[in-house]
């Protein structure tokens, strides 16, 4: 049989360990495809790259393992990304006219719920024209949100090779490549800032990525024990009533003196039902661009403290700060997750195998968990997931009416969290 073309394509944000997916791909392509794969390509910008048609060679400098590792360990992607959605089956045809011109036989789309959806619609387009020549077509997951499906219901007809059944559900993704180590960040950094905030006597709103699902800002529970907070954690699952944490804010100021609010960009208005702040513009997939949220419950809950103390005849510093973490959570490599690192370069490879040796198409790479520990990899079909969502569980979600406290149970570390960002190095609890 000819040998044929493979081409690589990075959608959505980038996170520390999508180069390792990646490199995953690049190094099975190497090893199970010696007799199928010719030249090996990479899509600069994502879909946006395969539609124009800008793709580069990288066939003779991953050859080089000193060069494979230098990219593995590369932060965010190395192959460049973008937001560019499928318009029309016109678009998927001219993909598909490129893959026939170039020769490509093997397409590896790796990027979170956008890019899944859209490998599935080139999948499909796919099938729909029944060309045997045509590209396997499959999807590498990562997000730093976490919010891929954990698992699907089995569709009629049962599952197919490859996929992971348990407990009456096709399996699909503990989680996300590119989460533990952006969840190790945010935990850290949360922790680095409420031992800052208790020795200033400051309220610190930190404001932590996540559009819909909370996982990355629950993380932040993880530092708790320590005893500087956080004292209060808001989610996406659970809309905010802004007065009662504007009160809670304050009632902790007379009582205490300082606290830690960690806030998660895409938390709605219980009141209103909207987003808290949201700017106008949208990408291609709809989604609003968010932040600023820690901002503005900030300058709410300081101006408010102003006009207080004013009417005492006092003045007060500005006590309460708003620290956006930004997309150093997307990107940074200062506190590495190890089980984040060997699950990005596992799901890579795996999708390589099944992609060139079972000559599978139209599938996403898994990752299950193992009852006595470590990972099982296995396949879903793209269209029993593209378009499924994940939320943070709600036993997770933990309230107090009496004092409007809301947060994250513990119980989110130790069953499900900790494997995946490892040990905390400890810090001396607060003076007393």
């Amino acid at each position: 049989m000819a040998k044929r073309n493979l081409v690589i394509a990075n959608g959505g944000g980038p996170t520390p360990v999508i180069n390792r997916s990646n490199i995953g791909i690049i190094e099975g392509a190497l090893e199970f495809g010696s007799d199928k794969i010719d030249r090996i390509f990479c899509a600069i910008g994502g879909t946006e790259g395969l539609l124009k048609g800008d793709l580069i060679d990288i066939t003779d400098r991953m050859k080089d393992p000193d060069f494979r590792k230098l990219v593995a360990n590369t932060p965010s992607t190395y192959f460049k990304t973008g937001r560019r959605k499928l318009e029309s089956d016109d678009e998927a045809r001219r993909i598909i006219e490129l893959c026939r011109e170039r020769n490509i036989g093997y397409v590896f789309l790796v990027g979170g719920d956008d890019t899944l959806r859209t490998l599935n619609t080139l999948s499909e387009y796919a099938r729909s024209i029944d060309d045997p020549d045509l590209p396997n077509f499959f999807d590498v997951p990562k997000t730093i949100d976490n919010d891929l499906p954990y698992s699907v219901p089995i569709p009629e007809g049962g599952p197919v090779e490859g996929e992971i059944v348990r407990d009456g559900q096709i399996m699909c993704i503990d989680f996300c490549p590119g989460f533990g180590t952006a969840a190790t960040f945010v935990a850290n950094k949360v922790l680095e800032l409420s031992v800052e905030a208790c020795a200033f006597r400051r309220h610190y709103l930190i404001e932590v990525m996540g559009r819909n699902a909370g996982f990355l800002t629950a993380a932040s529970v993880a530092v708790k024990r320590f005893g500087y907070g956080p004292h209060y954690i808001a989610v996406p699952e659970r809309p905010m009533d802004v007065g009662k944490f504007t009160e809670y804010l304050l009632r902790r100021h007379y009582d205490h003196g300082w606290g830690v609010y960690v806030i998660s960009e895409g938390v709605k208005d219980l009141e209103t039902g909207e987003l808290i702040s949201a700017g106008s513009y949208k990408d291609q997939f709809g989604n609003p661009l968010l932040g600023g949220v820690a901002q503005k419950l900030a300058e709410k809950a300081m101006k408010i403290l102003e006009e207080q103390y004013k009417k005492r005849g006092e003045k007060i510093e500005r006590v309460v700060r708003w620290i956006k973490l930004g997309e150093l959570q997307r990107v940074s490599r200062e506190y590495p997750s190890i089980a984040d690192q060997e699950v990005a370069y596992m799901v890579g490879r795996r999708a390589a195998y099944s992609a060139i040796v079972e000559d599978k198409t139209g599938f996403m790479a898994t990752i299950v968990r193992q009852p006595w520990g470590g990972w099982q990899f296995g396949l879903v079909r793209t269209s029993l997931v593209a378009g499924e969502k994940r939320y943070l569980p709600e036993e997770y979600l933990l309230s107090d009416p009496s004092t409007g406290e809301e947060t994250i149970s513990e119980e989110y570390v130790s069953e499900y969290l900790q494997p995946i960002i490892g040990e905390m190095v400890p810090v001396v609890p607060p003076i007393s």
